[in-house]
């Protein structure tokens, strides 16, 4: 469509949102400069990013916008997203296949729109017009009372002539449900395990064993095995007094 003068493509998000983001092709001429009130974000698949709200543009950034951003065609200047409604501006000199190429990418848009903040004043009311109802409504307005920690509270139906919801009692009393019954047994549960017996095995205590401990505390024996020769140290050195005993007669007449 032709909005201003400048070809405009739009399409709804489902949500309306307070927050506005601003996408500009860097290089390219657009008709009219960021608003005051639009901070810049940087640069994003080659689209300057400005949004009135810096938190909820971060958020909002995802790879479905840069998917839909690299994926818009060249003659593409602008995009922007702004209460339910995603628009792309496009030059003067375009035709059917431009348009054709733009509405995958805007329609990326236009989900990646859903997480940016709805308006705090509108309600998200359901559209019970576009569901297929489990009975027959009637189209006059009524109200439904609720009972909330012992206060009535009244929903009224948002337009009159339209489907309402209404609390409706349960039609089968409480005296008729058939009370349960709980089995005397306990049922037998699948399990992988299964006690099976192999052969006799006497009785005996967990643990015992045949060997005995190694370190039970009790002082050790000495075992004489035949290979430790044993010293006696009560007396004096004996290394002078060798070679004496070691001499015989003729070393003594020698030595005199």
């Amino acid at each position: 469509m032709d909005l201003g003068g400048v070809n405009v493509m739009a399409m709804r998000t489902g949500a309306v949102s307070g927050v506005v983001v601003d996408f500009r092709r860097v290089g390219a001429e657009v008709a009219e400069a960021p608003s005051s009130d639009l901070h810049p974000l940087g640069e994003v698949a080659g689209f300057e990013v400005f949004a009135t709200s810096t938190g909820a543009a971060q958020r909002l950034l995802d790879v479905r916008v840069r998917t839909a951003l690299e994926n818009f065609p060249p003659e593409v200047t602008a995009a922007w997203m702004e209460s339910e409604w995603v628009l792309a501006q496009t030059q003067k000199q375009t035709n059917a296949s431009h348009w054709d190429a733009m509405v995958a990418p805007l329609a990326l848009l236009a989900d990646a729109a859903r997480v940016l903040p709805p308006r705090s004043e509108v309600g998200l009311r359901l559209p019970l017009e576009d569901l297929p109802p489990t009975r027959q409504m009637s189209d006059r307005q009524a109200t439904a009372d609720v009972e909330v920690e012992g206060a009535p509270v009244g929903v009224d139906a948002a337009t009159p002539g339209q489907p309402t919801l209404s609390v409706v009692p349960d039609p089968t009393p409480a005296e008729e449900v058939p009370p349960m019954v709980r089995t005397g047994e306990p049922a037998e549960l699948p399990s992988r395990g299964l006690p099976q017996a192999r052969g006799v095995v006497e009785q005996r205590s967990v643990g015992a064993d045949d060997v005995d401990a190694i370190a039970d505390g009790a002082p050790p024996r000495r075992r004489s095995d035949g290979t430790w020769v044993q010293r006696h140290l009560d007396g004096h050195s004996a290394i002078f007094s060798d070679a004496e005993a070691d001499k015989t007669d003729d070393d003594h007449e020698e030595g005199k």
